[in-house]
């Protein structure tokens, strides 16, 4: 049952009643004196409305734990060991007066399962909302309108490797085999028995030289469906486990029909990228930007003055997102956030004209910050390199300091054009969304 921690009043016989003078000084000018006020009924949605079931262990001490934990880079043994012995870590949770901490190991565990199952149900993240309404509660504390917004990418490596086909293969088997040993030992057929071997894996995958690989993968691959096929007639006790359905999901991305109707293994570059990169993280992409990389892409919005920034807003998405729809997704959030005009800089991979005007529909105004492109290049032209006259739409000078031979401003394009001199007489285009 759900119930709001109402214990936050420090009693009469609190422990920092009974400090000097100057470690309570300390105390109060240290981080943990501001530290934000939880919304708890945020997170009711997670527990039983049955009031005959056990409480709750207190939310904003669960969150606040949570949040901790990241700003000071913690393991949850850390965090937990934080919490009992450093009396600012109670003095930010206001736990000072309780007789025994309420939070264990397991506490962080069961409460990030709830918040997992509840996204998975709803597609709703409880966290991302407190996270984001703390931060405006910040914004406001550094006198930020949220009127000029950053935004920006950037992968986020899974828990996981990219593993390699073989490996891929071996371990989604190797995982189904030992389901199998827990349900239906009986049912294993004698050869596959070796994977419940300790140093099967070694002799499998790390001494398969690079000319075995190929013919190593079609092998694996013609076990994988040896093993499905056991497990489709054994029935419901198998087929409708998450190995099973990870095993079904690897054989449908990894092999193909050639021209007799014959399974075979498909070439690298027809596997798709949202494929099944590690049975471990079933979620995790693979996406190219920069460098190779397998897991998330994460997107932040910041808000900023003259003096501060704060990130108000992110998401995280498997890589194969594009920057395009988290544009997408960030003018929807902005405009339900503000009536106020926001200027938003991006950089070109958010930035479509038509995207533009839309949501300078909506009163968001994008502004690009650079080209699109994989790798930022030493000799790239950006926009904000060029002297722009702002009242005629026209290039005052280039970067090298060069006038134009001409300038004109396209209105069909929405372009400025200029031929510059002593350049081979280059054409260079510059959006009118960035004047």
């Amino acid at each position: 049952m759900f119930c709001r921690n109402n214990s936050q009043q420090i009693t009469m016989m609190d422990p920092l009643n009974t400090i000097p003078q100057y470690l309570k000084k300390i105390l109060l000018k240290s981080w943990a004196h501001t530290f934000q006020k939880i919304k708890e009924e945020r997170f009711a949605v997670l527990y039983s409305d049955n009031h005959a079931t056990r409480p709750n262990t207190p939310v904003n001490i669960i969150i606040g734990l949570l949040i901790l934990k990241e700003i000071f880079g913690l393991t949850d043994e850390d965090l937990i060991g934080s919490l009992h012995f450093d009396t600012r870590f109670q003095y930010a949770l206001r736990t000072t007066s309780f007789e025994q901490q309420p939070v264990s190991i397991n506490t962080l565990t069961n409460f990030r399962a709830r918040l997992y199952n509840y996204e998975k149900e709803t597609g709703i993240d409880l966290i991302q909302q407190e996270v984001e309404e703390q931060a405006e509660l910040i914004a406001k504390y550094l006198e930020i309108d949220n009127k000029k917004v950053r935004m920006d990418s950037f992968m986020v490596s899974s828990s996981c490797k990219k593993l390699s086909r073989i490996e891929l293969v071996y371990s989604v088997n190797a995982r189904f085999v030992k389901l199998l040993n827990k349900v239906t030992a009986d049912n294993i057929p004698e050869e596959y028995k070796a994977y419940l071997e300790s140093g099967h894996k070694n002799e499998t995958i790390y001494r398969t030289r690079d000319i075995e690989s190929k013919s190593k993968l079609q092998f694996l691959l013609k076990q994988a469906q040896v093993l499905h096929q056991t497990g489709s007639h054994i029935g419901e006790a198998v087929t409708e486990t998450k190995e099973y359905q990870l095993l079904t999901r690897m054989l449908k991305e990894q092999l193909t029909e050639d021209e007799t109707g014959k399974s075979v293994p498909k070439a690298g570059k027809e596997i798709a990228p949202d494929s099944l990169q590690n049975p471990t993280d079933p979620d995790a992409t693979y996406r190219k930007k920069y460098d190779k990389s397998t897991g998330y892409v994460a997107n932040v919005a910041e808000s900023f003055n003259v003096k501060n920034s704060v990130i108000t807003s992110y998401d995280l998405k498997p890589n194969t997102y594009s920057d395009s729809k988290f544009a997408d997704d960030t003018i929807s959030k902005l405009e339900e956030k503000s009536s106020e005009k926001i200027q938003v800089i991006v950089d070109g991979a958010y930035y479509e004209q038509d995207k533009a005007e839309m949501a300078a529909s909506k009163g968001i105004e994008l502004i690009p910050g650079e080209l699109v492109g994989r790798k930022p290049s030493t000799d790239k032209l950006s926009y904000n390199r060029f002297s722009l006259d702002e009242d005629n739409n026209v290039v005052n000078r280039c970067p090298n300091n060069q006038q134009p031979i001409q300038a004109y401003y396209d209105e069909k394009g929405k372009h400025i054009q200029q031929n510059l001199v002593k350049s081979n007489v280059r054409t260079v285009l510059i959006e009118t969304s960035t004047l």
